[in-house]
């Protein structure tokens, strides 16, 4: 052995880690699973509940697939944990800690407390989202400039073609990347909702981690129903909310250049009467 792995520690407590934790999400998967059934969404019964309810029982559904997921994340993390090829030296150099995170698929804290939606596809799938970013977002725009909308969609697009064919991942990873450009436009503009004399750091936070978790568990359903007849009964019962909402302000943000700053604005401006 060469390099890192050359005085690799014992592979037991890394690997017992995630094995703990892989249990862990296991018991949280099947009690969420078993309080809240997917396919009752699809059902007359959903349809009617009170719209306070049915936003309950879509986090809870939301909590059980996510899980679901993480149980495979753990898993994945600790085999290769038990392989020695996680192992990623000393925290310090020669001295500290031993650290394990030359592959990590998940992190499942960053998830969990996201504020926005760019933040927690960041802790989500970590491999897949850094070859994303490095092997298609990058090449899409220049260096030194900001990935344009079309860079985000045509990442997004690749993404749901690498998950599968499904109808159902074409519309969430599209979906998802107009909440995204819809995310960079009020983080950019602070200004405004500090002139409204809001605290903003502290209504951003809880606005947005509350918007997070409301538009992920609609969009993780989707993800997980496939078929577009499924689909279809969802978004009826649920009257398309999260979609309309979303669709109608990001088309507003754009039509009034909401998300461009006032001195981008003014440049733009300038350039153009040039």
């Amino acid at each position: 052995m060469r390099g890192r792995y050359k005085k690799t520690p014992s592979q037991f407590w890394p690997t017992l880690k995630y094995l703990g934790l892989t249990v862990a999400f296991i018991v949280v998967n099947k009690l969420f699973e078993s309080m809240f059934p997917k396919d009752f969404v699809l059902t007359e019964e959903f349809e009617k509940m009170p719209f306070l309810s049915s936003q309950m029982y879509q986090q809870g559904v939301f909590v059980s697939i996510r899980y679901f997921y993480y149980i495979v994340f753990a898993l994945t993390n600790g085999c290769i944990n038990a392989s020695g090829l996680g192992y990623s030296g000393m925290r310090y150099g020669d001295d500290g800690p031993h650290e394990w995170e030359t592959v990590n698929s998940c992190d499942f804290y960053k998830v969990e407390t996201a504020q926005s939606l760019i933040v927690a596809f960041q802790g989500w799938n970590q491999q897949i989202h850094v070859w994303l970013k490095n092997y298609v977002q990058d090449r899409l725009y220049e260096v030194g400039a900001r990935p344009s909308g079309k860079a985000v969609l045509t990442t997004f697009a690749v993404s749901a073609l690498w998950h599968g064919l499904y109808p159902s991942y074409f519309l969430v990873f599209g979906f998802a990347a107009i909440i995204c450009e819809v995310s960079k436009d009020f983080h950019k503009r602070a200004d405004f909702f500090e002139s409204l004399g809001l605290d903003t750091e502290q209504l951003r936070k809880k606005v947005s981690s509350w918007l997070t978790f409301y538009v992920c568990s609609y969009m993780c359903i989707i993800f997980s129903l496939l078929e577009m007849g499924k689909i279809e009964t969802f978004v009826r019962a649920t009257k398309g909310i999260p979609i309309i909402l979303t669709m109608v302000t990001f088309t507003i943000c754009r039509a009034i250049g909401f998300g461009k700053k006032p001195r981008d604005a003014a440049e733009e401006s300038e350039k153009k009467s040039q």
